[in-house]
């Protein structure tokens, strides 16, 4: 599987997100660093995990921040099933139940990716 058809869910706490709010929002400028730390901060990390294959399809990732250094943590927290909502709508052969869903563990995986920032 190519890392473009690698889909995944990420969730971010609370902490990640004030984090992003003080790094890309400038007093003078509004949002216009926020594009640049969603990059650097979220995406690019992401990126690696799938790259090195730590991310496959159907994980789900948790982004926190740690309160004493402010570096995130990526762990993931589950493999789950992910479909394309385009596929929700098709008609399944025989009655048969569609497989996947959104969102439905599948079973647990424990470990943990620290990026400084």
């Amino acid at each position: 599987m190519s890392a473009a058809e690698t889909k995944f869910v990420f969730e971010c706490s609370e902490s990640v997100k004030d984090v992003l709010l003080q790094e890309g929002l400038d007093v003078r400028y509004g949002a216009r660093h926020l594009k640049r730390s969603v990059e650097r901060l979220l995406v690019s990390p992401l990126s690696n995990l799938v790259a090195s294959e730590q991310v496959g399809f159907g994980d789900l990732i948790y982004v926190d921040a740690d309160a004493e250094t402010g570096r995130f943590t990526f762990s993931k927290r589950s493999s789950v099933l992910v479909c394309d909502t385009a596929d929700l709508g098709r008609e399944v052969e025989n009655d048969a139940p569609p497989v996947g869903g959104i969102g439905i563990p599948v079973k647990p995986a424990y470990a943990a990716i620290v990026f400084g920032h």
